[in-house]
């Protein structure tokens, strides 16, 4: 409770974030390296907002072509618990800030609308995230245990697994699930309130708490997982949202379940490369993992529904497409 109080301490009076002190030092890194090379344009990607002010006396400094790109918006971030005096202050430096970019970059078309309704006069463009060519899944072995991992964040409340514990806890009380055979693996950093969700529904034994690590870590995880879990906020303003998470996990070519949320961008995605399916009722989910699980027992594996041609149109080589269209545009303007 202490560091989350301190968080929240340097969260209210770090303006506009806790990485402040980076902007003189990008500055003048960036000023030095384009006095000896010669640049196009500059491109700067939030979070955190930092980036966006010292791309913005970049482009005064060197004259040169400015594209922000927010894979999270600034002002507007749905998971801010910033007071409203707060995001009044934020909202009205961002306007200052990104009002005089060439072009702003997010990862959807409802975020975008946003961002175009708060900078009237800046061309907005969609660019969706992806995932590395090079992460594709080469058809990495399974375990023995039907292990159901998840490797991205937490929001108590608003992105948790607690329908994830209810059902596996259901079936297992009733007896249709083995708790000798079942694992749901979670990746954590600091939230000791999952444990104390998962003892509340009674499946203390099958979570496996794992210690975050390297990126490379959660990569073989996520290949050695019969299904991928994601976190998905049920809010008002979700439906735009797409994390970068689900793009990894499409590389890594096993079902994704998704909990929570409502129709939006991340259905669609899922819909269009039949990556996985979305959840919200403990009873649609207990069909599903006994669906799952009686796959396992007969096969040891889980059939992937993914369509590869599809799916590669999300990868990296698709964004650097997307992003030169909008270079283009910035410098012809």
């Amino acid at each position: 409770l202490k560091a989350r109080l301190i968080d929240t301490f340097k969260g209210l009076v770090a303006f506009p974030d806790t990485n402040r002190g980076w902007i003189s030092i990008a500055t003048e890194s960036a000023r030095k390296t384009i006095a000896e090379q010669s640049f196009d344009l500059v491109l700067t990607t939030s979070p955190p907002p930092s980036a966006h002010v010292a791309g913005r006396r970049i482009q005064v400094a060197a004259g040169l072509p400015w594209v922000a790109d927010l894979r999270d918006l600034w002002s507007d971030d749905r998971f801010s618990t910033a007071p409203i005096w707060r995001r009044a202050i934020d909202r009205r430096f961002e306007q200052r800030t990104l009002g005089k970019a060439d072009a702003l970059v997010t990862v959807s078309e409802p975020l975008a609308e946003e961002l175009r309704h708060l900078h009237p006069g800046v061309p907005t463009h969609t660019v969706l995230n992806g995932f590395d060519p090079d992460l594709v899944n080469p058809g990495a072995p399974l375990p023995d245990v039907f292990t159901i991992t998840h490797t991205g964040t937490y929001h108590q409340g608003r992105r948790d697994p607690s329908l994830l514990f209810e059902a596996a806890g259901n079936l297992i009380r009733r007896g249709r699930l083995p708790r000798d055979r079942f694992r749901i693996r979670l990746f954590v950093k600091h939230e000791p309130w999952l444990l104390a969700m998962a003892e509340r529904h009674g499946v203390t034994d099958i979570v496996e708490s794992v210690p975050w690590g390297s990126f490379e870590e959660a990569i073989r995880a996520q290949r050695t997982s019969h299904v991928l879990l994601l976190l998905h906020w049920g809010g008002p303003r979700e439906a735009g949202v797409v994390t970068a998470k689900v793009f990894e996990y499409l590389a890594a070519r096993r079902p994704i379940l998704v909990l929570g949320g409502g129709p939006g961008v991340l259905r669609d995605l899922l819909d269009d490369t039949g990556g996985g399916l979305q959840v919200n009722a403990v009873e649609r989910l207990e069909e599903q993992l006994l669906l799952w699980w009686e796959e396992f027992e007969r096969t040891g594996a889980l059939a992937w529904q993914g369509e590869p041609e599809r799916i590669e149109r999300y990868s990296h080589i698709r964004m650097a497409r997307e992003f030169a269209s909008v270079f283009e545009s910035a410098l012809e303007s």
